[in-house]
């Protein structure tokens, strides 16, 4: 065992196998700055600025790699500064695997751009242990990475394409070079589960003991009930509750993401219009 899964302290001393479940990463990290001698609440803080930097760098490089450092300076601050994730650090503070989770998004993202770019294998490995602290930082958020992550990898095929076709590469066989692309993209899923098979393996098998079974969770907690309607998601900013301990935020993309994304369409049809003529 790399680390205790039982906390002692739990159920009302009965101790309760919280690290079979939970993931250790938002721990290891306070108790890492502890171990150099930092009070555990500082440790906590800095967890929280780590985060936050993870955030900024992220999306930095992310968008950087595509559009520019005009761009990635941009999209570090929108990144950052969105309304869910300034809901999750500063207003519902707590859920912090969650919020280092997302974080992580934009450096997976990043990770296989650089294997789309060179498939060695310290990309491949650079986004393995990327993918692999996702899952070690929150277990829902990887259920939702790893289908966002394909699409981007389909994304890069559907570039690589374009490319191919200036250079007429595209006359080999239509499976074997898709299949080629698909596995060099996705070659990260594969060593990022090996690497953390130690959390999500006993995580797997064991949950039949607790209440995480499908008949049981999905009946309190359905997977429709994770989805957003379009009223919440385009919502405008509201006035916090003063009263409240933990004050009604909605899940919106916030004024200044929507405005840019209005801006972005209008301008890829205005670049595609003027090219056309």
């Amino acid at each position: 065992m790399l680390y205790p899964r039982w906390a002692p302290d739990l159920a009302y001393g009965y101790g309760y196998p919280l690290w079979v479940f939970a993931p250790p990463l938002p721990y290891v990290i306070p108790l890492l700055l502890a171990a150099l001698g930092a009070p555990l609440e500082i440790g906590l803080k800095g967890l929280i600025i780590f985060a936050v930097l993870l955030y900024a760098l992220g999306a930095y490089l992310f968008a950087r790699h595509h559009l520019g450092w005009r761009a990635g300076l941009l999209s570090a601050a929108l990144y950052t500064l969105a309304p869910f994730a300034l809901r999750e650090a500063l207003l519902y503070g707590g859920n912090y695997p969650q919020y280092l989770a997302i974080g992580l998004y934009p450096w997976v993202l990043w990770g296989i751009s650089r294997i789309h770019r060179r498939a060695s294998w310290g990309n491949i490995l650079l986004t393995a242990v990327l993918y692999g602290a996702v899952m070690l930082s929150h277990l829902f958020h990887v259920l939702i990475l790893t289908p966002v992550a394909a699409g981007y990898a389909l994304v890069e095929l559907r570039i690589t394409n374009d490319e191919l076709r200036i250079t007429n590469i595209q006359k080999r066989s239509f499976v074997v070079h898709y299949s080629l692309f698909v596995i060099r993209n996705s070659s990260f899923i594969v060593p990022g589960l090996l690497l953390t098979a130690f959390f999500w393996i006993p995580a797997f098998f064991e949950r039949s003991y607790t209440r995480s079974t499908d008949d049981i969770y999905l009946a309190v907690s359905p997977v429709t009930s994770r989805f957003l309607n379009w009223s919440e998601l385009l919502a405008w900013p509201q006035p916090l509750d003063a009263r409240a301990a933990n004050p009604w935020v909605p899940f919106s993309l916030g004024i200044a993401a929507l405005a840019l994304a209005v801006l972005g369409v209008l301008a890829i049809i205005f670049n595609r219009q003027t090219s056309s003529r």
